[in-house]
């Protein structure tokens, strides 16, 4: 590329800038007249009548070739120092390109003389172009993200609002005048607060684990004893479902622990979670198991459910945040659709994934593996 750009420059290189052509044009003009009369000015008194010199004269030939002569050396003396200042240009504008200002141009300066220049060039175009092209993509991707978040957050936060005041004008219209009305539309107002609360919590918890404010804190803990924790905080709720929990262990040491390396309370609230999803969208009576193996340097949890299970096209999309597989039931059991995308970015913060395994008609199964300790 620089070859090309001095090659022409050395070529072009006196027609690069107006004013200065400019300037020279008008020099040598001026020059050129100058001389001009002082050529013909003899011929011209020659010619004249009655004068003491003659055509024949050698005076007037030697003053001729005087004028010519002159002419020539103040013409050449002024195009050599024009010259000169355009070779200074040029010689500038080569250092600038020898110069290589980033690490784009570091590229091109990288070019083998021996190669293919531009056809190396234009591959190296091409790669930016295609980079340029991915990124107003993902820029694009992320603006409809934004949009359809910000529209699903006000649809979340205006479904329990709406309700809440639908509930407060209804008493404050004369309802609270009635015993049973206003026990029960007061104990729908505050369902709907817990589950504005719930709504709350999880969009600052989402908002601080994606900005990164929320670090995990890696420490050696049973995994077996904090899963009894999550059992023992939602056996209550399993049991007004109809679900029965149970807890399977494979791979324990000789104190029944099953070692990790983590956040204890992140991987708590991702259990909560995950059990907590197998209670609300089980079949009535089924049951929910949480699984959890010790094998080499890897500790496995499997939360399973006897559910509707979710088709295979889906999978992707149940990790996004407010993405619900059945939306009136979802609302109906109380989740505010940022449970899994919590759970998601919790595992991933470990280095880990979450795999799911389901089908229709046959339930779900969710699997995360957390790294352990050499012994």
């Amino acid at each position: 590329m620089r070859k090309y750009v001095r090659s022409t420059l050395n070529r072009f290189g006196p027609w690069a800038t107006g004013t200065t052509i400019s300037a020279r044009a008008v020099r040598h003009r001026r020059l050129f007249v100058a001389g001009l009369f002082l050529f013909l000015a003899p011929i011209g008194i020659a010619l004249v009548p009655g004068t003491p010199i003659g055509l024949d004269d050698p005076f007037l030939w030697g003053t001729l070739a005087f004028v010519a002569i002159g002419l020539s050396l103040a013409l050449s003396i002024s195009g050599s120092r024009k010259l000169r200042e355009i070779g200074s240009e040029i010689r500038s504008i080569n250092d600038v390109l020898d110069s290589p200002v980033s690490v784009r141009t570091k590229e091109l300066a990288s070019l083998e003389p021996s190669f293919d220049e531009h056809r190396r060039l234009r591959s190296i175009l091409g790669s930016w172009t295609d980079d340029a092209d991915a990124d107003v993509r993902e820029m694009r991707r992320l603006a409809e993200m934004r949009t359809t978040f910000l529209a699903n957050v006000s649809h979340e936060l205006r479904t329990p609002v709406f309700s809440i005041q639908g509930f407060l004008e209804t008493l404050i219209d004369g309802a609270i005048d009635d015993p049973e009305v206003r026990d029960e539309f007061l104990s729908t107002a505050l369902e709907n607060v817990v589950r504005l609360t719930s709504l709350l919590d999880d969009l600052i918890e989402i908002s601080r684990i994606e900005s990164g404010e929320l670090r995990p804190s890696f420490r050696e803990f049973d995994v077996v004893e904090a899963s009894r924790a999550t059992i023992a905080v939602l056996s209550e709720r399993a049991k007004r479902f109809g679900i029965s929990l149970g807890l399977v262990l494979s791979g324990e040491d000789a104190e029944g622990k099953i070692l990790a390396y983590g956040d204890r309370k992140k991987i708590e609230q991702v259990l909560v979670n995950l059990v907590e999803n197998a209670i609300k969208y089980n079949r009535r009576g089924g049951s929910a198991f949480l699984r959890l193996y010790g094998t080499g340097n890897e500790a496995t949890i499997v939360v399973e459910d006897q559910g509707e299970g979710i088709a295979p096209d889906l999978h992707g999309r149940i990790f996004e945040r407010f993405y619900r597989v059945d939306a009136n039931r979802s609302r109906a059991v109380g989740g505010t659709g940022l449970g899994l995308a919590i759970v998601k970015h919790i595992v991933e913060s470990h280095g880990s994934t979450v795999r799911l395994e389901s089908s229709p008609g046959v339930g779900s199964k969710f699997s995360i593996s957390l790294r352990r300790l050499p012994e």
